[in-house]
């Protein structure tokens, strides 16, 4: 070999250390290569030879510089250099001046083996295969990743976990999940246990749970499963690991005790000597005065429409009795789900007999089917103008049952229903206090059923396609005459809404003057902006307080060439922030 060959020259002491000389020396190298390079081809990947040449090195002992000794007496002839750059742990004990720096044995604690050498293996190579490794030695892997701080394979080894998650190794995937803190994995691994939480607390392996990871799992409402069986598997949990009193009574303590039947409460909860009297005086309690403070569990599919899914659903219909209403304008639909489900999105659909422009309505849920209080108000649009799809945003509830009250004086004009119930993972924000959407982007769009209710355009619903580029003469927006029109959008129900954009047509150099109003019932109209003394071209920024809005209503009031106000988009909220002046 040359004197002048990169891994024979003698190693200059210039300050910067080996490893970095090395990475300094490697980059300049490419770089030239690259320059040369460029002209004939860009972009070379040559990395499956760059891997096997590192696995002949990894398989001979020739050049190594250091041999690495376990506990059981294995031996593995390694390279310092290679290890420094892959992992820093290593790059630390080989380089920072510690003694292994200078010894040519190196003794590794607590590794096994049969582990050691595939991850050695997948430093130099960066492969390494699962298929057919017993979960423990995977679990070794995982530790070893975590020790030596390799963060692609750590990352790798809990995506493996999440393809072979199942009942009998769930228990130890999650308990590794939460002792090296991968918050993806946990996140899988509880959304696994909320599928199956049944067939979990039947399984043995169910008692091998560290109690971190009990804890967080019976403390969600997501993990739906008969009480008295929760209980069950507490307590036997309590049994098997009898060394761990004080993560007992935590445990116990989120043992939801009011969903347990009284009966069970008497004969099976008070009997095991595990609950307090007086616990089980407080949950009776609620079961009879307080079922509205309940801690409900409930199931949760999330962005999956739980109707179509599940056979025990009822369909929507119309509620016959009068026990929910006595007024005869308003129609009642109801819709049982089941079982208890966790949701926070509602989506209904009016089907009408004639053409209808506007209606009203409230939604109420619950988990009882009674009409004396035991229902929560999620949507009260009793006052406002709504049509088309709606959607309901509400707090992550636990609900079996769904009541809409529909205002309509003549409830024979409607002929059905179609509503949707899921848990989403994309909502809007909602306003607390009047319970409407509050957007972040805009609603004004044919997408979100919105609809251009007065002004003329060559195209129906231009000014709200979202197109803002292709305007002309004849075409692409949307105008009135000033003085004897407006252009009104309709949006498909109220939203709390702070400001707007407005591109007013600029294919010139004219300017126009114009006031903005709202509505939610066409009957009352408030003036957001009014720059009827001001003279406006392009864009218009609007930014104004918070309210509910049904309506817009966009007024020109002067245009300096002729009398036709036009405008090519609006958008409401608008899509790009606006400062506050």
């Amino acid at each position: 070999m040359s004197d002048n060959h990169a891994f024979g020259r003698p190693a200059v002491d210039d300050g910067r250390g080996v490893v970095e000389t090395m990475r300094m020396e490697a980059t300049t190298m490419s770089n030239n290569f690259n320059a040369v390079n460029d002209s004939i081809k860009s972009d070379v990947h040559h990395l499956e030879d760059l891997s096997q040449c590192f696995a002949d090195i990894f398989r001979s002992s020739d050049h190594s510089d250091v041999t690495l000794v376990l506990d059981d007496g294995a031996e593995f002839p390694a390279h310092r250099l290679i290890l420094a750059a892959r992992s820093s742990f290593f790059r630390a004990m080989m380089y920072n001046g510690f003694k292994e720096s200078h010894e040519q044995r190196v003794s590794l604690h607590e590794t096994n083996s049969v582990a050691f050498r595939a991850v050695l293996q997948y430093m130099y190579t960066s492969k390494i295969d699962f298929a057919g490794v017993e979960l423990d030695v995977l679990l070794e892997y995982l530790s070893l990743a975590h020790r030596y701080e390799l963060r692609q394979l750590m990352t790798a080894i809990s995506e493996y976990f999440k393809e072979i998650l199942k009942n009998e190794n769930l228990c130890s995937i999650l308990n590794a999940a939460y002792f090296f803190q991968f918050s993806d994995l946990i996140d899988y691994c509880m959304q696994y246990s909320d599928k199956h939480a049944d067939q979990l607390l039947d399984d043995p392996s169910f008692n091998r749970l560290s109690g971190d990871s009990l804890k967080e799992l019976l403390a969600r409402d997501s993990f739906y499963a008969n009480e008295l069986k929760i209980f069950n598997a507490v307590c036997s949990w309590y049994a098997t690991n009898s060394n761990m009193k004080a993560v007992s009574k935590e445990l116990l303590d989120l043992v939801r005790l009011p969903l347990i039947s009284q009966t069970e409460l008497l004969n099976f909860v008070r009997p095991s000597g595990l609950v307090d009297a007086d616990d089980l005086l407080d949950a009776i309690e609620i079961q009879t005065q307080k079922p509205f403070e309940a801690p409900y569990r409930g199931c949760k599919s999330i962005d999956t429409n739980i109707i179509p899914q599940y056979p025990i659903v009822q369909p929507l219909s119309r509620e016959v009795s009068c026990r929910f209403t006595n007024q005869e304008n308003m129609s009642v639909f109801h819709l049982d789900l089941g079982k208890p489900f966790i949701i926070n999105t509602i989506i209904l659909e009016l089907n009408w007999k004639v053409d209808v422009q506007g209606f009203s309505y409230q939604i109420h849920v619950g988990m009882e089917n009674r009409s004396d209080g035991h229902w929560k108000l999620v949507a009260d649009y009793s006052k406002y103008d709504c049509r088309g799809t709606q959607r309901v945003f509400l707090e992550d509830s636990v609900v079996r049952y769904i009541l809409i009250r529909v205002s309509d004086p003549m409830s024979c004009r409607i002929d059905g229903s179609r509503i949707e119930a899921m848990y989403s993972s994309e909502t809007m924000p909602v306003d607390p206090h009047t319970k409407i959407i509050a957007p972040h982007s805009n609603i004004t769009t044919i997408e979100n059923h919105a609809r251009v209710v007065e002004g003329v355009s060559r195209c129906r619903n231009a000014l709200i396609n979202g197109d803002i580029t292709s305007y002309d003469w004849d075409s692409g927006y949307t105008c009135h005459q000033i003085g004897s029109g407006v252009i009104m959008v309709q949006l498909a129900q109220p939203y709390i809404i702070s400001s707007m954009r407005i591109l007013l047509w600029n294919c010139d150099d004219r300017f126009y003057s114009y006031y903005v109003a709202v509505s939610t019932n066409q009957d009352s109209w408030v003036t957001i902006i009014d720059r009827t003394n001001e003279e406006c071209r392009g864009w218009q920024e609007l930014l104004f307080d918070p309210l509910p809005v049904v309506y817009i209503r966009v007024v020109g009031t002067r245009n300096s060439i002729n009398e036709v106000f036009h405008v090519v988009h609006l958008e409401a909220p608008s899509n790009v922030p606006i400062a506050i002046k």
